[in-house]
């Protein structure tokens, strides 16, 4: 049902020095440079070896952008959401339902980067906060073909260059409910 960790997201209301950080710590140039038209949405993406970092600012009118608004007004900058992959979200959505949870029918997405023109397509399925313990999650089945978003180019040193995410810390007070 769930293939792997997708990609994470971190929330910025400065998408232009996030994009800096990013390039300094990892060593990379972006993948990615673009918006989620309907959204709401701008975003920048560092596709690594075994998943992808994604920047993400509001930018208009939409349901993500007013998400995001509301999460950096009461946290700031910082760590949002993760998502995992499926190769198809329908079952994802049944296999879900049959274990108690309470998934989101998928919603169709569209992403749009600026210097290539070109659109990745893909259905994302949100998971509520009572079944994640609060951590934004939700399930994602892309629709493109995975070369649409290229790897991450070295802008670095190779010895100082981030290749891949090695793992992800939860904390919770409650392990056992959590997994």
């Amino acid at each position: 049902m769930l293939t792997q960790i997708d990609h994470l997201i971190v929330a910025t209301d400065d998408l232009d020095e996030a994009q800096r950080q990013c390039i300094g710590l990892l060593g990379r140039s972006p993948s990615w440079t673009g918006s989620h038209p309907s959204f709401g949405t701008r975003n920048v993406i560092f596709r690594l070896e075994n998943t992808y970092i994604e920047l993400l600012a509001p930018e208009g009118e939409g349901p993500v952008a007013d998400a995001l608004r509301t999460y950096l007004a009461e946290h700031g900058p910082g760590f949002y959401a993760l998502a995992l992959a499926t190769e198809d979200a329908d079952a994802a959505v049944a296999k879900m339902r049959e274990r108690g949870l309470s998934p989101a029918e998928p919603v169709e997405g569209l992403a749009h980067d600026d210097p290539s023109g070109a659109f990745r397509r893909f259905r994302n399925v949100f998971l509520p906060a009572k079944d994640t313990r609060g951590i934004r999650m939700f399930v994602i089945e892309h629709l493109s073909e995975p070369e649409l978003l290229p790897f991450s180019l070295p802008v670095g040193e190779p010895g100082a260059l981030v290749d891949r995410v090695d793992h992800i810390v939860m904390m919770t007070r409650e392990p056992d409910e959590a997994i």
